[in-house]
């Protein structure tokens, strides 16, 4: 992620921004001093962002605040594995005056009414050449498509000085990283704390924004029906992988009512994938998906010395119909799902016996060769598909 090339960036083009095999871990420590190992938060997620209104979706600590950061230039490189690009080149040393970030936590001060919000931004982050007048005209052109005139005198408030509403306050935020006329706008959870009808008009105005050609790249938690149908590409995250991306609209669920899940027409996507992105599996079905054998673990932590290896046979095949039972409960949601995917499952863990019959203490590496995951999610949400010529997972992406 150096940053050599100069990209040209204009705002009736609309910049595309890809990342490719991104990977980012972090130092996880004890009692916030000691180091206990790396703690990856996002692995190896691929995707393209276009001009337009994208939206990263997700349950809390999936990594959707983490991908942005990477992708806005706010985190350390050294700490991150992949590419990010910027039109299919490298980001430019100057990225960040073409990229504006809104954070969660609102950013203005309180004190100042809106217009001076305003007018403070624009004096500290224009040109020094930009004259008095030009950054009024900007000032008042901003308020005007923001909807922020008839409380532009008004203080902005907080907690403890009453002020505008959470909606304009939220407006502000974003009419200051305006200022600058951003192609690109990162905007972390832009409608948390709102109202149903704020937080419509919030998005609203993200719209417009987009349909001038800027890049909205945002993460929402649970948006409700008429916000999901502004979107116009959609990304899914779950444990820091991908699970979907592609476009929006109707798309994400046909996909996943291919996938044999019922979605009801007259469901709101975004609950349902909420839903399904919150699904717990059991200890057991994760150190399966993790290339681990719990009943060899559990067989030398309770027994001593290391049981005879007819026995570990034995127990391994337990296992496996357990691992399969477990995962049937979970995944299947149809008897004619059921029928469509007992095969697979079958020969998924048919071969996952031989495989460790053949060898107890299988590696990660053994067994990430065997098996495919399923657009990213790794069979967090869907069984394994049975790829043996694979050298390593690998990521897919539906069509759109």
């Amino acid at each position: 992620m150096k940053c050599r090339s100069t990209v040209s960036m204009k705002l009736n083009n609309g910049p595309t921004l890809s990342f490719h095999e991104i990977s980012y871990y972090v130092q996880k420590k004890h009692f916030f001093v000691f180091p206990e190992g790396m703690v990856d938060v996002l692995k190896c997620v691929t995707g393209i962002l276009k001009p337009g209104l994208n939206a990263l979706i997700g349950p809390t600590g999936s990594g959707k605040t983490s991908l942005m950061d990477i992708l806005a230039g706010r985190i350390d490189p050294t700490s991150i594995v992949g590419t990010v690009l910027v039109d299919g080149k490298e980001p430019p040393n100057d990225f960040h005056r073409y990229a504006g970030y809104v954070c969660q936590d609102d950013f203005s001060i309180s004190v100042l009414t809106v217009r001076e919000n305003l007018n403070f931004s624009a004096a500290l982050r224009l040109p020094a050449w930009t004259t008095k007048r030009d950054r009024e005209e900007r000032v008042e052109s901003l308020l005007i498509k923001l909807g922020l005139m008839s409380v532009a005198d008004s203080k902005v408030g907080d907690e403890f000085v009453r002020g505008i509403s959470g909606g304009e306050r939220k407006r502000t935020n974003i009419g200051i990283e305006l200022i600058t006329e951003p192609c690109i706008i990162f905007l972390d959870e832009p409608t948390t704390g709102l109202d149903a009808h704020t937080a419509m008009v919030v998005m609203q105005v993200l719209k417009r924004l987009a349909l001038e050609g800027r890049t909205i790249i945002t993460s929402i938690h649970q948006p409700k029906s008429s916000i999901y149908k502004l979107f116009d590409s959609l990304t899914l995250l779950a444990n820091g992988r991908i699970v979907y991306h592609g476009a929006a609209g109707d798309c994400p669920v046909s996909y996943f009512r291919r996938l044999g899940y019922k979605v009801s027409d007259h469901e709101n996507p975004a609950d349902f994938f909420i839903d399904l992105l919150h699904i717990e599996l059991p200890a057991e079905v994760q150190e399966c998906l993790n290339g681990l054998d719990p009943s060899v673990e559990d067989m030398r932590k309770y027994h001593n010395p290391v049981p005879d290896e007819n026995v570990v046979k034995k127990h391994q095949v337990a296992t496996s119909d357990l691992l399969a039972l477990r995962l049937q409960c979970v995944f299947y949601s149809s008897y004619e799902w059921l029928s469509k995917q007992k095969p697979v499952v079958d020969a998924i863990f048919s071969t996952w016996r031989k495989l460790r019959c053949r060898s107890p203490a299988l590696s990660r590496e053994t067994s990430s060769g065997q098996f495919q995951s399923v657009h990213g999610s790794e069979a967090e949400l869907h069984p394994l598909v049975l790829k043996a010529s694979s050298p390593r997972l690998v990521t897919n992406y539906p069509s759109k």
